[in-house]
């Protein structure tokens, strides 16, 4: 039956009434009945509000919820919900003023992890582009399959479908307990450490670092951190790093990041990816590994 059907049976009773604020039924209830699917006759009815053709005079009418559970408004004021999965047709931006997922300004982006062996582990996407991060902050942990290798890096201008290997880097690593210091100017990679590492157990490369001047196209991209690994003899050295694109090559962008071994693969790999200023969310980038 049809909504003005429901409406006239509510109403027919001797004790059901119209009141100024609600409609009452026989037993005191306030009811409005819309697409009551019982029969198939009145299923898409429409609750028309703001009908604005020539002869309406109802142009700003509102329906008002109260602050209930299941109200509307009172939905979506929470900030959990039961709201199924969202489509967007193109990827909304977010602002990060009340964003618990920031840590001085830095947004969490990535968190990856990979077990078995793998030549490299990369990372590319929408973040690490001109114009929506000011600089990356990045930390990582990577295990050898290799006995005596270096942990190196590699850009990519092109979103990760290919990875620089010409010697257009900088770079320059030390191990402050042995005083050992390694540098290049023409590197085919950004070198983290200064002494080899090993791939016994528990031997590994960690390390953490910042990623500057992507929205820059006077300066080249420059890296600095500082790394921790265990030699070929399982024991323990440190120190900093530094490195990036040399001068000829200041106005290439980087929107791709290469982990790799100078020789073999790394069995295990972790890697976190936070962005730093300016405040807002681009669309997820992607890891393979």
């Amino acid at each position: 039956m049809s909504n003005a059907r429901n409406l006239a049976n509510l109403l027919s009773p001797s004790t059901a009434k119209l009141t100024r604020d609600s409609i009452l039924d026989a037993d005191g209830y306030s009811r409005l009945l819309m697409d009551a699917s019982d029969t198939d006759t009145d299923v898409g009815d429409n609750f028309l509000l703001n009908g604005t053709d020539v002869s309406s005079s109802n142009d700003g009418s509102k329906i008002v919820f109260e602050a209930a559970t299941d109200d509307a408004s009172e939905l979506l004021s929470k900030t959990t919900t039961n709201l199924p999965a969202l489509n967007f047709i193109s990827s909304p931006t977010i602002s990060l003023a009340s964003n618990q997922n920031t840590i001085d300004n830095m947004v969490h982006l990535v968190s990856h992890t990979h077990t078995g062996a793998v030549a490299s582990v990369s990372f590319s996407g929408d973040q690490i582009q001109v114009g929506n991060f000011d600089a990356y902050f990045i930390m990582g942990r990577f295990t050898p399959s290799t006995d005596g290798v270096n942990m190196m890096m590699r850009f990519s201008g092109d979103g990760g479908r290919n990875y620089s290997s010409a010697n257009d880097y900088n770079y320059e690593a030390e191990a402050m307990s042995s005083s050992v210091y390694v540098n290049s100017n023409d590197g085919n990679a950004i070198l983290f450490n200064a002494s080899t590492i090993g791939n016994s157990t528990g031997e590994n490369c960690a390390f953490r670092f910042h990623l500057y001047n992507n929205n820059n196209s006077f300066y080249p991209v420059a890296v600095s951190g500082a790394c921790s690994w265990f030699t070929t003899s399982g024991l323990h050295s440190g120190g900093g790093f530094s490195g990036g694109y040399d001068i000829a090559n200041r106005d290439k962008i980087v929107n791709g990041l290469q982990f790799l071994f100078s020789s073999g693969n790394a069995e295990n790999a972790e890697l976190q990816i936070y962005g730093m200023l300016p405040q807002t969310i681009p669309a997820l980038g992607n890891v393979n590994g």
